[in-house]
């Protein structure tokens, strides 16, 4: 087999360097929407564990947050949970509330992810 370049034919006609500007352009859009579509997913979780958190003087459910942090250049992280001393007995021997809520919104968060892909993609490449 012959080393050598390799010449490429786009269909579109599109150069190599407007597909790099697409490419550096999808990842940019991905990594602003993404965060957004976790910051969406973090308030439905919260929303849901505030509804099913027990209540008895109303701290446990009145301390239930969110936050989303970049943890990387292309990864963010979402947590919902609460710093009230008894919320871990609360949650995992008692009366489970967040791992419900979370539970609750499963798939339409995995809808959720993968039409915000969809749609950063279809934009990119319409431009």
């Amino acid at each position: 087999m012959a080393n050598g370049p390799i010449k490429i034919e786009w269909e579109n006609g599109h150069a190599p360097k407007d597909v790099k500007q697409r490419l550096r352009r999808l990842v940019e859009e991905l990594r602003s929407e993404l965060k957004g579509a976790m910051e969406w997913a973090v308030d439905k979780i919260e929303a849901t564990a505030k509804k099913l958190a027990p209540v008895d003087t109303g701290r446990l459910r009145s301390d239930i947050n969110n936050a989303v942090n970049r943890i990387a250049r292309d990864a963010v992280r979402g947590r919902v949970g609460n710093s009230v001393e008894y919320a871990p007995v609360q949650e995992y021997v008692y009366n489970p509330y967040l791992g419900p809520a979370l539970e609750a919104h499963v798939v339409e968060i995995r809808d959720h992810f993968e039409r915000v892909v969809s749609e950063v993609c279809g934009e990119v490449s319409r431009s």
